[in-house]
């Protein structure tokens, strides 16, 4: 491409669909939602007149204006300025960049090891583990414990599992299995290359430590022609005027998932089972499930009109396209379609039986879900020796999928902080300070042998009236009295957070 060529509308058409339209516009008010809706005659009057801008190499001064707004920031004790721009002159400078990044990628003008701000790449892992690894942990447990404010005898496999956070070593590994997973689907790419020589080099090498980029080039290396990139078609295109019948069904626990495919014909069904990588996701296996069925039609009935019944809405929106495909509900009683689905459910277990390419973002998706798994086990592991009463409870986040106070909108600060002490049993009362020898006894000032939030919250005398109301509160909301917090906290219901952190706020205390 001569870069000094005007434009044309196809580069205004592809920087106009990703322009952001939540960008606010400038002092003209026209934003970038207006723009998408330019009807075809004023986006080719818009090509005009920037190529006129481009020839004749001058701004319009209304493109230099900037509108300046201030922001408070969260804390609200500073501003941040904001500059607002002209979204057309902003428009005008996606293209001139877009081309500037096109020619410095044509002419390899930046270091192969430039990965930010590329699109085809990614940060990679470039750092030694070991020391460096558990320095990052020191920060990251340090920040957490920050934010939350845990006690610092709190475990550390308690402060992830409740705030749903990886730890940092599995993060390496994810990140670098995921660099990996996209260069390798991205196979003429000169990172790709310089990777490939410098591990196998290194793997070379006697008593060379292996790093978590040389493990993820060794898991994701033997899938290099397995992977196609998302411009690749799923399903190859079929031109004849057949229609087709099948089903799938989702993957046990490390299974391949499983396809049934069912013909009838003159009264006589003949069945087929077949098993594919089950690292597919659901969509990409009822995609191939459809495509099998398309071959089998072409393969053993090229002159015959065949039905396609899926259960996959979404798949059969994404091609159906001049295709007869039929959407059928699971399970409604079609006696091919519970049948396909026997097949199905009958092959469960075995390896899979067809090599098929996998998409790039299933062996993604599935990297993040073992490393999540990872990391998952690794915290009820320790729970074994350290943070044994949280892990054992019915409180544990350990398999959810989000902090556990997301589910609480509009919870004050001190509210997160004192409820999350409690679910990790670790907190400011004589129980669990003396626990950790910080205090000599248990007991609380009212007298009763041991203070913990049970204590305090159904039985303490110290605040009777704030303790009385709290109790009515609970029992009209189904709970008997003498409930354990945690199994209040273990419901994990909005109203039921804010009558514990009301009544804690009210108790003028740190828990």
């Amino acid at each position: 491409m001569n870069y000094g060529e005007m434009w044309n509308k196809e580069e205004i058409e592809r920087a106009i669909s990703r322009a952001n339209n939540k960008s606010a516009p400038g002092k003209r008010g026209i934003d970038y939602k207006i723009i998408q809706k330019l009807p075809e005659s004023y986006r080719t009057s818009l090509a005009k007149i920037f190529n006129r801008i481009w020839e004749g190499e001058e701004i319009p001064e209304q493109w230099k204006e900037a509108e300046l707004i201030f922001i408070e920031k969260q804390e609200k004790k500073s501003l941040r300025p904001i500059s607002l721009t002209n979204c057309i002159g902003k428009l005008m400078e996606r293209i001139v960049n877009g081309r500037l990044k096109n020619w410095a990628e044509e002419k390899r003008i930046m270091s192969v090891y430039q990965n930010g701000f590329r699109e085809e790449y990614t940060i990679p892992i470039n750092y030694e583990e070991g020391r460096k690894t558990r320095d990052f942990d020191k920060i990251q447990n340090r920040g957490l414990r920050i934010a939350i404010e845990y006690r610092t005898t709190t475990p550390i496999n308690v402060m992830h599992a409740e705030a749903e956070m990886m730890k940092i070593q599995q993060r390496v590994e994810l990140l670098a299995e995921r660099y990996n997973i996209r260069q390798i689907a991205r196979k003429k790419s000169e990172v790709n290359k310089i990777i490939h020589k410098t591990l196998v080099n290194h793997r070379n090498t006697q008593g060379l430590r292996k790093n978590a980029m040389i493990r993820a080039w060794e898991n994701t290396k033997p899938l290099e022609n397995r992977i196609y990139k998302r411009e690749e078609r799923v399903i190859e295109e079929w031109d004849d005027h057949t229609l087709l019948n099948i089903i799938s069904t989702e993957e046990e626990e490390g299974r391949a998932n499983e396809i049934g495919i069912i013909t009838k014909e003159n009264d006589f069904w003949k069945e087929e089972g077949v098993s594919i990588d089950n690292r597919m996701s659901i969509f990409t296996t009822e995609a191939v499930a459809i495509s099998k069925a398309i071959e089998k039609a072409e393969r053993e009935h090229p002159n015959k009109v065949v039905i396609i019944l899926s259960d996959s809405e979404s798949v059969i929106k994404a091609i159906a396209k001049g295709l007869g495909i039929a959407w059928t509900p699971a399970h409604v009683g079609i006696e091919g379609n519970e049948r396909a689905d026997r097949i199905a459910k009958e092959r469960t277990g075995n390896d899979h039986s067809v090599e098929i390419k996998i998409p790039e973002e299933d062996l993604t998706r599935n990297a993040e879900e073992e490393a999540w798994k990872w990391s998952r086990n690794a915290n009820q592991e320790e729970g074994t020796y350290k943070g044994i009463k949280y892990f054992n409870s019915r409180i544990s986040n350990n398999n959810k999928k989000k902090p556990w106070f997301t589910a609480v909108s509009n919870l004050e600060r001190k509210s997160i902080v004192a409820l999350s002490r409690i679910r990790a049993n670790h907190y400011n009362l004589n129980e669990s300070l003396e626990r950790k020898n910080l205090v000599n006894s248990a007991k609380c000032e009212c007298g009763h042998g041991v203070q913990d939030i049970d204590h305090v919250i159904c039985q303490c005398l110290v605040n009777e009236e704030q303790r009385r109301i709290l109790v009515n509160q609970l029992e009209s909301r189904g709970f008997d009295r003498g409930i354990s917090v945690l199994d209040i906290l273990k419901s994990n219901q909005p109203a039921n957070l804010r009558i514990i952190a009301a009544f804690i706020n009210k108790l003028g205390r740190t828990i």
